[in-house]
């Protein structure tokens, strides 16, 4: 917090919250990131929402949505 004093001349005091956000910050990883995602995808094929994308669709991404279920 002695940058947020250094850039505004703040006096704060967030005490647990600031070691709740500290936490959080650190254990939010790219390797946990992907991990969400890639469960989200495996999800929603698994529900018939889509399917993985092919060069055919001509689109963006790694998933095919099948009619009507963007809306």
């Amino acid at each position: 917090m002695d940058w947020l004093r250094k850039i505004f001349g703040l006096e704060i005091n967030l005490g647990k919250s600031e070691a709740v956000e500290e936490y959080r910050a650190r254990w939010t990883t790219y390797k946990k990131l992907k991990s969400w995602g890639d469960s989200a995808k495996d999800i929603i094929i698994e529900l018939g929402f889509g399917r993985h994308s092919t060069p055919d669709d001509n689109i963006p991404g790694e998933l095919y949505f099948y009619d009507g279920q963007m809306e």
